[in-house]
């Protein structure tokens, strides 16, 4: 599973042309450099994922989010179970859009859990992983 993980970073990473990037410096999108974004009004969507056992089209999923406007950040899992996280602006992107971009992609979801947030976590790990531990 450790190999597995590695690899995907690696291919993210690839796509990215970086250099592997320990988390402290993972560069993310900027909140407080953009006025026009209400720090106060942050959503965290979680979502359980299934449809298809090919990593690249997770990882493509995975840099699509990231780039898309009003997205702060989005992190899927490349192993099994597969599941997401997207922290998100609601007066910029809708959940239901961000639901439209993964469907786009031939996956399926089978649970939605939308909760407003205080602040951007610097990790993002899908709720499911953290109730398991």
């Amino acid at each position: 599973m450790l190999i597995k993980l590695l690899i995907a970073l690696m291919l993210v990473n690839l796509f990215n042309n970086n250099v592997i990037a320990m988390p402290e410096n993972i560069p993310t999108k900027s909140v407080s450099n953009n006025s026009s974004v209400n720090t106060k009004n942050i959503h965290r969507l979680d979502l359980n994922l299934f449809g298809t056992n090919c990593m690249m089209c997770y990882l493509k999923m995975d840099l699509e989010l990231n780039k898309t406007k009003g997205i702060f950040k989005a992190a899927i899992m490349m192993v099994k179970p597969h599941s997401a996280v997207v922290i998100y602006d609601p007066n910029t992107i809708t959940m239901p859009k961000i639901i439209s971009l993964i469907n786009a992609h031939k996956l399926k979801i089978s649970k939605i859990v939308d909760k407003k947030i205080d602040k951007i976590p610097a990790v993002l790990i899908p709720d499911d992983i953290l109730r398991k531990s």
